[in-house]
């Protein structure tokens, strides 16, 4: 395997990033095999922000074909690779979440850090998985978004640096998932640093969702499943949906982006999944009780692609809403 991504050494500048990123895409695009982007083993937002945008910027500068082009992710989402990608290979195939979550572990441990910049023994693992021969293609590697990108989340180039290399389209999923009401809103709620297990975000949360299901049914978005350190908030109560609770691990990112995509509107934790409702062109309100745990850079993003896509988002913290809801209700 190729690393589309080579040296140690990450640019800091925006001139450094776009000198690599261009010698990373002349070399996949003058290697004369099919081309293989990923695998995309990291979190599910910086895939829907960064990865999705860039490869469809990177498949127009060098003209890659989607006849020959295969996509490696998790969860089933070929769909999200629709123009990008004409074939798609699932890692959740050949591993469980437990061997998946064990090698981005034991990955990150290696390489003291959680960004995927460098191909390596998790590649491997992940290919493996996919059933895909690495010899036999170009690999357009994660690491090089990384590189390109690096130098605005270190404070060091302007937005544009980043909008000037994305082409994001809103996500369109048909895909039928049983059992939705004819009219809901989607809500996950899970716990992180930014939002952070304790007695008053739980209470927080089971109020605002059974709120929420006064006035429209409640669909949420609890998996069962344990792919890393975030764990689930489980809630009961009237008017409240569980779809895709104890879905395949190979198919969860595909229901619960047909979930968000036939909805009015998203609500929970901010966080990757939050980003889902404004690529499909929908509101999404995004709660943090410590938002300095929130990457500026990020959110910035995500704001500026939400208004291209036709959707929003909103964050703010629990005491923020409290306020506006005591108002509302005097």
């Amino acid at each position: 395997m190729t690393p589309a991504v080579r040296g140690s050494a990450l640019p800091r500048t925006g001139e450094e990033a776009v000198e690599r990123v261009r010698r990373d895409l002349e070399a996949v695009a003058g290697a004369g095999r099919p081309v293989l982007v990923g695998p995309w083993v990291s979190e599910v937002g910086f895939e829907l922000l960064y990865w999705l945008p860039f490869l469809r910027w990177a498949a127009a500068e060098i003209g890659l074909d989607p006849e020959r082009t295969l996509a490696v992710s998790r969860g089933g989402v070929e769909s999200w690779y629709a123009g990008i990608a004409g074939g798609y290979r699932e890692i959740f195939n050949g591993c469980s979440p437990s061997e998946f979550r064990a090698a981005v572990e034991e990955s990150r441990r290696q390489a003291g850090g959680q960004k995927h910049v460098h191909a390596g023994s998790l590649d491997r693992f992940a290919l493996r998985a996919a059933g895909v021969d690495a010899d036999t293609v170009a690999i357009l590697h994660p690491g090089t978004m990384v590189a390109l990108f690096r130098p605005f989340w270190l404070g060091n180039t302007p937005l544009e640096h980043v909008l000037d290399h994305v082409r994001p389209e809103p996500l369109r999923d048909a895909v039928p998932v049983d059992g939705l009401p004819a009219e809901y809103a989607v809500v996950r709620w899970y716990f992180r640093p930014s939002f952070p297990d304790t007695p008053s975000n739980r209470a927080f949360a089971a109020r605002v969702t059974a709120e929420l299901a006064r006035h429209i049914d409640v669909v949420l978005l609890d998996t069962g499943l344990e792919f890393d350190d975030h764990p689930e908030l489980r809630l009961e109560g009237e008017r409240l949906h569980r779809p895709v609770l104890g879905v395949d691990a190979a198919a969860n990112l595909r229901l619960q982006s047909a979930v968000v995509a036939g909805a009015r509107l998203s609500l929970g934790t901010y966080g990757g999944l939050s980003y889902l409702a404004p690529l499909c062109g929908l509101p999404s309100v995004a709660f943090t009780s410590h938002p300095e745990h929130v990457s500026a850079p990020h959110l910035e993003v995500a704001r500026a692609v939400s208004r291209i896509t036709g959707g929003t988002l909103t964050m703010c913290t629990p005491d923020t809403f409290e306020l506006v809801w005591q108002a509302l209700e005097q």
